[in-house]
């Protein structure tokens, strides 16, 4: 791997971070979402995953997570538009996501469209962290079309010193 991609996968990881502190309470949130999902309550895990997400303080899996609790809450409850938006999110956070074929296409129709929709806006991923080298320096930048990232980290090793 070369330093340059190390680089950017590093700062990529770091994106969507939030203070160690506060992952405890985002894993209290993230569960309360999970257990309203598991009881069929969708306006709950709807509104609980909404609210989690504005707190923030949640990890870059749990963000994830939260988002993809929210599009298929909201596509349960024929919130079509909104569930596209929350998949556009979830594919942001996890661009691998695929969900299962056995599931109803009431939840899977806003899925493929937000997964068709993301991949060919522009053609670049809604979620995306470069680097370039311009002479001395390294420029990071961040494409976050969907305002999903919270909070961004950087941080660097000096080689051999």
């Amino acid at each position: 791997m070369t330093r340059k991609s190390w680089l950017a996968a590093a700062a990529l990881a770091a994106l969507l971070l939030s203070t160690p502190a506060s992952w405890a309470q985002g894993s209290a949130r993230l569960a309360e979402a999970q257990k309203a999902y598991a009881e069929v309550d969708y306006d709950r895990t709807r509104t609980l995953a909404r609210e989690a997400l504005q707190q923030g303080g949640n990890d870059r899996a749990a963000t994830s997570e939260l988002y993809l609790l929210w599009a298929t809450a909201a596509a349960a409850l024929d919130r079509a538009e909104e569930a596209r938006s929350a998949f556009l999110c979830v594919l942001a956070t996890n661009p691998d996501l695929k969900l299962e074929r056995t599931l109803s296409p009431k939840i899977r129709a806003p899925y493929l469209e937000a997964r068709g929709s993301a991949s060919t806006r522009d053609g670049k991923a809604p979620l995306e962290v470069t680097l370039q080298r311009r002479k001395q320096e390294l420029e990071l930048g961040l494409r976050d079309t969907l305002h999903v990232a919270s909070s961004i980290r950087a941080w660097h090793a000096t080689f051999g010193g």
